[in-house]
């Protein structure tokens, strides 16, 4: 009865790994399609890629290298993070499906 248990507690341990991992709900690549009125701020056309472990890779729709950075996602709620030059960016938004709306007004949706 006691290896029972154990092997249950190992499953149940395992699927919520799995769950945490698929948890975010925002892997894959976003594009904005609405800027936003901060600055800085997304602009139509640039691209975010969230990639598993809590990397982000930003592209410019004009070109130029990419930037890494790093998004977390708790509940409805992201929060994504770069760095450019020193200087640290925080961008705070709402996760609703395939679109991730900014505090700043900016639309980013699911390629």
């Amino acid at each position: 009865m006691r290896l029972g248990f154990l092997a249950s507690a190992g499953i149940l341990i395992l699927l919520a790994s799995i769950a945490g991992c698929l948890g975010s709900g925002v892997s894959g690549t976003y594009e904005c399609t609405k800027s936003g009125s901060g600055f800085p701020t997304f602009s139509k056309g640039d691209t975010i890629e969230f990639k598993s472990g809590g990397e982000a890779i930003f592209r410019s729709r004009l070109g130029g290298p990419s930037i890494v950075g790093e998004y977390e996602v708790k509940g409805s709620e992201i929060s994504i993070k770069i760095s450019i030059l020193g200087t640290k960016i925080s961008f705070e938004g709402k996760v609703e499906g395939n679109k991730i709306t900014m505090k700043d007004g900016a639309i980013l949706e699911k390629r």
